[in-house]
């Protein structure tokens, strides 16, 4: 798996290879993009991994003293304990519960909060842990932390982060984007797919004076 090519290359400069704030965005077991992929054909879809499968990564190591790593979760009640509960397999335990709230232009949710029975949910969950018996003193995460924006278009696009978290990782950290989709200055990105949002055809032409 591609973690474990990462750390396989790079053992030999341990110290140079760790970060200090590390996101991710695993391809969590979805009903809807299976009966996408089901109705539609594997160009609908993706290919998704068990939480077991997801745990096995060895992302611990690419951990710094005091580093946060911060986890796009799933709403499904049941994968979330399983995560929750493997991981000490990492050497990080579960400082924060963040909500992205998604809105409309019109500051509307996009979909009703509760009182309906589709599993389309208006908001998206990241769980933010500290690797344990770090050295480093930090700022209290604030716990159940909402913040709004209106979603991209594409599906699964996040919002960045590092501004929001910027009070709570080390000044100038060393940054890490696991199962990215596009590039972001300063960060390092790795994935199958790290140029796919970088595709011309997602960006306009604009003509410059003179």
């Amino acid at each position: 798996m591609i973690i474990e090519i990462i750390i396989s290359k790079y053992e030999s400069s341990e110290k140079e290879f760790k970060f200090d704030l590390v996101v991710m965005d695993p391809p969590w077991q979805n009903k809807y993009v299976r009966r996408r992929t089901h109705n539609h054909g594997s160009h609908h879809g993706y290919d998704m991994l068990t939480v077991g499968e997801i745990l096995q990564f060895p992302v611990g190591d690419l951990l710094n003293d005091g580093a946060l790593l911060m986890i796009w979760c799933t709403n499904n009640s049941s994968l979330l304990q399983e995560l929750l509960q493997g991981l000490s397999g990492w050497n990080v335990e579960l400082a924060a519960t963040w909500y992205w709230l998604k809105v409309t232009k019109a500051g509307e949710l996009i979909t009703p909060l509760e009182g309906v029975t589709h599993s389309k949910r208006p908001y998206e969950r990241i769980l933010l842990t500290r690797k344990i018996k770090h050295k480093m003193v930090f700022q209290n995460i604030p716990d159940g932390l909402v913040f709004c924006s209106v979603p991209c278009g594409i599906h699964s696009h996040k919002p960045p982060l590092q501004e929001l978290v910027k009070e709570y990782v080390v000044q100038q950290p060393r940054c890490l984007e696991l199962f990215a989709r596009s590039l972001a200055p300063g960060w390092t990105s790795y994935g199958f797919e790290v140029l796919r949002l970088q595709h011309s055809f997602l960006y306009e032409n604009s003509e410059q004076d003179g």
